[in-house]
């Protein structure tokens, strides 16, 4: 649905990067509605993060959510979720959701 050879894309409920056909943004766009994914999608790096909250510019701010990763993450990454992300150093950090294969819930800060 979203072109492969595109490095970074960034759908949220009123733009887009890069342009992505109108047909196919309103189709992801009902698609994130339907799951409950209010802020929207990024992919970045074969990377699918499918933003549930979010606080702030992207610099400064957070995102909550669910990820996608086809690959195993590095070790080092998998770490257990604080409800608070503020106590989190900056990165992104994933726990495993359980039974089912290539799929985290992630704080990105």
């Amino acid at each position: 649905m979203v072109p492969a050879q595109v490095p970074f894309v960034r759908v949220a409920r009123s733009w887009s990067q890069p342009e992505i056909p109108k047909e196919q943004l309103a189709q992801i766009r009902l698609l994130l509605e339907r799951a409950g994914i209010d802020e929207g999608l990024a992919i970045r790096d074969g990377v699918s993060l499918f933003l549930v909250d979010t606080h702030g510019m992207a610099a400064r701010g957070w995102a909550k959510g669910y990820a996608y990763l086809p690959d195993a993450p590095p070790a080092a990454s998998l770490r257990a979720l604080l409800d608070n992300p503020r106590a989190l150093p900056h990165g992104l950090f994933l726990r495993p959701i359980p039974g089912a294969q290539g799929w985290y819930v992630f704080v990105d800060r």
